[in-house]
């Protein structure tokens, strides 16, 4: 039981990471008004997270895989929490976009270390099963996480979602 917490909280942050990444799809029409761009342009928004994510991601995994994958989870966190509460108030789609790149930076450090911080929780032979619950926070963040955040959005505010 003791082991089921870290777990769920790993699958938390897995899918929490998957709304932010993937969030921004709900929200392209309010950031078309908000901001005054077209459909091409907010699409960048995802486009930009992808590519940070690939061609940043092998070499931030590698350089912070030696230290302490609790510490770097926690400080993945707090940086995908502040920088959706900073591009809340975005003045502008440039600075916008700019904030967009934080969370990406972290994003594969995150996925990365979650996966063998919940492996590392369980004998070798329960691994599978401990990543497979991890993984469940990723697809509830795409299934659940984008339409939350659209219909936030729409009926909330731009901010709250």
């Amino acid at each position: 039981m003791s082991k089921v917490i870290p777990v769920f909280f790993i699958a938390l942050g897995l899918f929490g990471l998957c709304t932010i990444e993937f969030g921004v799809v709900g929200l392209m029409p309010e950031i078309i008004d908000r901001f005054g761009v077209t459909e091409a342009q907010a699409g960048q928004l995802t486009g930009i997270f992808a590519l940070v994510v690939a061609v940043a991601g092998p070499f931030l995994v590698l350089m912070f895989s030696r230290f302490n994958r609790k510490v770097m989870l926690l400080i993945s966190l707090a940086f995908f929490t502040l920088s959706s509460f900073v591009s809340a108030f975005a003045t502008d789609f440039d600075m916008l976009m700019v904030i967009r790149m934080v969370p990406a930076l972290f994003h594969p450090i995150y996925f990365s270390l979650a996966f063998v911080s919940a492996m590392a929780l369980y004998p070798e032979d329960q691994a599978p099963r401990a990543s497979a619950h991890s993984f469940l926070g990723t697809s509830v963040g795409m299934v659940l996480g984008v339409p939350i955040t659209a219909w936030m959005g729409a009926n909330v505010s731009y901010e709250w979602a």
